[in-house]
């Protein structure tokens, strides 16, 4: 029984990971709807001003992202880019 069983650390490294997520300063107006729709809390609001004189979101947790893009499909500005790893990419 316990041999048919899945590795729960297998399944979990099998899940989907961001390599990197992207914010553009230039195109985030700090609305925070991004910061809202994670499901995993991968983002919150950098806690300076940007030059446009908005608190900007930035990648608090990226261990945390399951890769889901709800942050890309909110945003309203298109600030967000994912770069999402390889499933060979370990690291």
């Amino acid at each position: 029984m316990g041999d048919n069983m899945p590795d729960a650390r297998a399944a979990a490294s099998a899940r989907r990971k961001a390599k990197a997520i992207h914010i553009n300063e230039r195109y985030c107006s700090g609305c925070g709807v991004c910061i809202e729709f994670c499901p995993h809390h991968v983002l919150e609001h950098f806690t300076e001003i940007s030059p446009r004189g908005v608190y900007t979101a930035v990648v608090a947790n990226l261990e945390a992202c399951t890769v889901c893009r709800l942050c890309e499909l909110y945003c309203g500005n298109f600030a967000i880019a994912m770069e999402e790893r390889e499933h060979r990419d370990n690291g």
